[in-house]
C-alpha cells in the first residue's frame, strides 16, 4: 500500500453531510480502507512514496503542483475533485471557470494562494484547511454554495468582488490577521456561526440578500462594517453600504471597544445578548432588531435608529444619545431627525415594542398581555433613566408619561376585574379618576403648558358664568348680566365681557376684587375659582421647577 494516505478520520464529514452530494458514507468514497477506516490516496506517486499533492514541501516543485491542480481543475466531468491532507506551496490560478465539485479538507496552504477571475459551477468545499499566508479572492464567483468550515486564515484574508450565488458557510473559522470583504455580493444565506475574527475586520460595500448568522461570532479587534474604502470604484448594482437584505442573526456576538458599525438591514435582526459594549453605532439603523439581553453600554448611538426594536434586558447604561437617537414609535413609519413638535407627533403616541398598545407590533409574540405590560414598564423605565443621564429630556419626558399611561389602564381594568367586594373597586376608581385628572391637567406633571391653558379656560368659563347669571356688580351697584346684551346691544356685551374676564383674572390670581364685588350665588362661585386658582398656580410652579431640573 503506498504511503500517500490519510489517517484522519474527521475531514470526510463534511463530504458525507455535505447537501451538494450524494455520499451516504465515507465507504462510498473512492479510495475508502474500510479495513484499517483511512481515505488512501488513489493517485499515481510516479514512484515515490507520495504524489505531487502530499510530497513534504522541501522538495516538492510548484510549478508541478501548479500544473497538476490546473488540469484537475479544467476537467470536464461531474466527478468531484478530492484533495485531503494536502501540503500546498504558494498557488495563484487566474482566468478559468471550474465545471465539477472541488473537495479540499484537510489541507494546509503554506504560502500565498490566490484566485482572480475564476467562477465555480460547481460545489466547492474547503473545510478545516489552513491558509498560512495571504489569501486574495478577486473576482471570483461560485455559482454552488461555498463550504470553509472549521478553518484557519493565520494571515491577512480578502474578499474582492466576491459573489456567492448560493450562500457561504464559515462557522468555526478563525481569521487570525485582518479580515476584508470588499463589495462582495451573496444572494444566498450566510453563516458565520462562532467564527472568530481577531485582528481588525471590514465589511465594505457588502450585500447579502438572504439570510445572515453571526450566532457566537467574536470580533476580538475593531469591526467595520461600513462604506467601501474607494466608494467611486464600486459597481452601480452594489450599495455604497453594507447591507442585509435576509434576516440577520448576530445572536451573542462580541464586538471589541471602538468597533464601528454603520449597517443597513432590511429583514428581521436578532442580536440578542450580542455585546456592543463601547462600539460606536452612529447613524445605524437597527429599527425592528430584537437586542434583548444585549449590551449597549458605553456605547455611542449618535443619529441611530433602535424604532421597534426589543430592548428586555438590554444593557443601556452609560449609552451616549443625541437628540436624534430614538427608541420609541413604528419601525416602518418615515423616521423624523430631532425633537419633533408637529401636531402629528403630538398626536401619535410613540411606544415601545412590548406596549399592548403599540399597533406596529405583529402578535408573534409568546407573553400575555399582562407579560408584556410589565416588560413595557421595565423598558420604559430603563429608558427614561437613560434620558435622564443623557440629557434627552424628550425622550426622558415620553418614556414617563408611558408609564403612567400603563398605571391608568391597570387602575381602570382593575375596576372591572374584581369581582367580589365594594372596596377594592372604589380604591381602584379613585386611583384611576386621580391618574385621569394628572394626564387631563398637567400630562402627570411634564406640561407646564396644559396647567396655563387649563388656567385660561377656568378663567374665561367663570367671566362667562358670572355675567350670564348676573353674579357680579361693579362700584355702582349695578349687576353685570351682559348675555342679555349679546344681541341687542353687542358693543355692551363685549364692554360687559371684558370687565368680568378682568374680575375672574383677579380672583383666579387672589389679587383683589378690583370694581367688582359679588352677589348672590356670585359669592360661592367666587370663593371656588380662589380654590381653583391657587392650586393650578401651585401646579404651574411645581411642574414648571420639575421640568426646569431635567
Amino acid at each position: 500500500m503506498s504511503e500517500c494516505r490519510h489517517e484522519d478520520d474527521s475531514y470526510y464529514e463534511s463530504i458525507v453531510e455535505s447537501d451538494h452530494t450524494d455520499v451516504e458514507a465515507p465507504s462510498d468514497l473512492k479510495g475508502w480502507n474500510e479495513e484499517e477506516e483511512i481515505l488512501e490516496c488513489t493517485r499515481e506517486c510516479g514512484g515515490d512514496d507520495f504524489c505531487v499533492f502530499h510530497k513534504d514541501l522541501s522538495v516538492e516543485n510548484r510549478e508541478q503542483v501548479r500544473e497538476q491542480l490546473l488540469s484537475e481543475l479544467k476537467k470536464e466531468t461531474s466527478k468531484p475533485f478530492l484533495l485531503a491532507e494536502a501540503s500546498l506551496c504558494r498557488l495563484i490560478i487566474e482566468d478559468i471557470t471550474v465545471n465539477r465539485p472541488v473537495w479540499i479538507v484537510g489541507s494546509k496552504f503554506s504560502n500565498r494562494f490566490e484566485l482572480d477571475n475564476i467562477e465555480f459551477e460547481d460545489v466547492p468545499i474547503a473545510d478545516q484547511s489552513t491558509f498560512s499566508d495571504l489569501t486574495d479572492f478577486k473576482n471570483v464567483k461560485f455559482q454552488d454554495k461555498v463550504s470553509l468550515q472549521d478553518s484557519e486564515f493565520v494571515s491577512e484574508s480578502e474578499f474582492h468582488l466576491t459573489e456567492f450565488a448560493e450562500g457561504a458557510n464559515f462557522t468555526d473559522t478563525v481569521f487570525k490577521e485582518s479580515c476584508l470583504f470588499d463589495r462582495v455580493k451573496s444572494q444566498g444565506s450566510c453563516e458565520f456561526n462562532y467564527t472568530t475574527f481577531s485582528e481588525e475586520t471590514q465589511f465594505a460595500s457588502c450585500r447579502f440578500e438572504k439570510d445572515t448568522n453571526f450566532y457566537g461570532a467574536e470580533f476580538e479587534s475593531e469591526a467595520k462594517i461600513a462604506k467601501a474604502r474607494d466608494v467611486e470604484q464600486v459597481d452601480a448594482q452594489v450599495n455604497s453600504e453594507t447591507r442585509f437584505d435576509g434576516d440577520v442573526i448576530f445572536k451573542e456576538v462580541k464586538f471589541q471597544q471602538n468597533a464601528r458599525i454603520n449597517i443597513k438591514f432590511k429583514g428581521d435582526v436578532n442580536m440578542s445578548q450580542a455585546d456592543f459594549g463601547s462600539c460606536d453605532l452612529s447613524g445605524v439603523d437597527l429599527s425592528g432588531a430584537n437586542l434583548e439581553d444585549a449590551n449597549l453600554s458605553n456605547t455611542i448611538l449618535y443619529d441611530a435608529d433602535l424604532r421597534g426594536c426589543r430592548l428586555m434586558g438590554c444593557d443601556l447604561n452609560d449609552a451616549r444619545l443625541n437628540r436624534n437617537t430614538q427608541f420609541l414609535g413604528n419601525p416602518d413609519s418615515e423616521a423624523i431627525k430631532g425633537y419633533d413638535y408637529s401636531i402629528k407627533s403630538i398626536i401619535d403616541a410613540k411606544r415601545c415594542y412590548y406596549d399592548p398598545k403599540a399597533e406596529y407590533r405583529e402578535d408573534q409574540s409568546e407573553d400575555s398581555d399582562n407579560e408584556l405590560r410589565n416588560k413595557a414598564r421595565t423598558v420604559y423605565r430603563e429608558l427614561q433613566e437613560l434620558g435622564k443621564s443623557a440629557s434627552h429630556s424628550q425622550l426622558q419626558t415620553r418614556c414617563f408619561v408611558r408609564r403612567k399611561d400603563m398605571e391608568k389602564d391597570r387602575y381602570w381594568e382593575d375596576i372591572w376585574s374584581i369581582e367580589s367586594g365594594y372596596t377594592q373597586p372604589l380604591v381602584a376608581t379613585a386611583r384611576w379618576l386621580r391618574a385621569k385628572f394628572s394626564r387631563i391637567i398637567m400630562l402627570y406633571g411634564e406640561s407646564p403648558w396644559r396647567v396655563l391653558l387649563w388656567s385660561l379656560i377656568t378663567i374665561l368659563g367663570f367671566a362667562v358664568s358670572y355675567i350670564t347669571f348676573g353674579l357680579i356688580e361693579n362700584s355702582n351697584g349695578v349687576v353685570q348680566i351682559g348675555i342679555l346684551s349679546m344681541f341687542t346691544n353687542p358693543a355692551e356685551y363685549f364692554s360687559t365681557l371684558v370687565g368680568s374676564v378682568y374680575y375672574s383674572a383677579l380672583i383666579f390670581t387672589n389679587l383683589s376684587f378690583g370694581r367688582y364685588s359679588p352677589v348672590g350665588l356670585g359669592t360661592y362661585a367666587t370663593a371656588i375659582e380662589t380654590t381653583i386658582g391657587l392650586t393650578m398656580l401651585a401646579l404651574f410652579f411645581f411642574v414648571l421647577g420639575r421640568r426646569a431640573s431635567k
